[in-house]
């Protein structure tokens, strides 16, 4: 709650700005590391349109590179797709990059050595509670167990959301 204390101050305009008027929530941090060998590899995005998970409230996506390519890992590429061109995001240690949770497809390629570090922070819309793993209402079907995909971090590998 701190940190988002600390950097809600900070993206709260840009939510009125790009977004429109609105007053975000936000999930608790999600802290990831990345080892060599492992891999976000699967085109996805971070919520559906369709809104039937509780994912689906989130808006915006802000991912902070901590470690430093070529210092602290090889490869972990992160990539967009944008209008069909795949595009190598060129982020260093410190950088952040914000981009709508729904719309955006991305990815991190395979980390060849070392341990790729990341925070990722989700900004939900209004109106809609985070999933309750979040701080949000409970929701049972929500709640239930998933199994985690192979090389990937927990609560990421819903297969809808990825590109086909």
């Amino acid at each position: 709650a701190a940190t988002h204390e600390r950097y809600g101050d900070k993206l709260c305009p840009v939510g009125v700005s790009k977004l429109g008027r609105w007053t975000p929530k936000y999930e608790p941090i999600q802290y990831t590391e990345y080892p060599a060998g492992s891999h976000y590899g699967a085109w996805h995005t971070d919520g559906d349109v369709d809104e039937v998970d509780p994912e689906d409230t989130r808006a915006v996506t802000i991912v902070v590179l901590l470690a430093a390519p070529g210092v602290d890992f090889e490869g972990g590429h992160f990539e967009v797709e944008v209008g069909g061109k795949k595009s190598r995001v060129g982020l260093q240690a410190g950088d952040a990059i914000g981009f709508p949770a729904k719309r955006l497809y991305h990815r991190v390629t395979k980390i060849t050595s070392g341990l790729r570090r990341s925070m990722v922070f989700w900004v939900s819309r209004p109106g809609k509670d985070p999933p309750a793993r979040f701080g949000g209402e409970v929701d049972a079907e929500a709640e239930k167990p998933k199994q985690k995909a192979k090389n990937q971090p927990a609560g990421q590998s819903k297969a809808k959301r990825q590109k086909r």
